[in-house]
């Protein structure tokens, strides 16, 4: 090998190396607008859920009983409500955060939109 073969691999070898550090620098530029993109559609089905499942609750529960949700009892600072068709009663909170993630009941699993349609439509 002589020098000019020398320095015909190094131009081909740094070549190489530039387009597998521009193949790099798009794939995290991908990686990041996919990840911006699934932020903002998270966000925008939050806003939406949460007003929904704001509807859905009804009417605050005055029975003492625990929350299947957390397991803890009923104290005074805390708003229980009721859910839609089955009527089981839960801490707000607790339920708030279920709901985002199901759509049925915690106990019964019977469907909370469901009945929210279904009683929209008896009104």
């Amino acid at each position: 090998m002589d020098a000019e073969d020398f320095v015909d691999w190094l131009l081909w070898a740094t070549i190489f190396l530039c387009f597998l550090a521009c193949i790099a620098v798009a794939v995290c530029l991908l990686a990041v607008t996919i990840a911006e993109v699934v932020r903002l559609i998270r966000r925008r089905n939050d806003d939406g859920n949460n007003m929904l499942i704001e509807r859905l609750l009804l009417r605050p529960k005055e029975d003492e009983e625990d929350c299947v949700i957390c397991l803890q009892s009923e104290k005074e600072e805390d708003e229980r409500v009721m859910l839609p068709g089955c009527a089981h009663a839960f801490h707000k909170d607790c339920v708030v955060k279920w709901l985002r993630n199901h759509t049925t009941c915690p106990l019964c699993r019977s469907h909370v939109f469901v009945a929210a349609a279904a009683a929209d439509d008896m009104v």
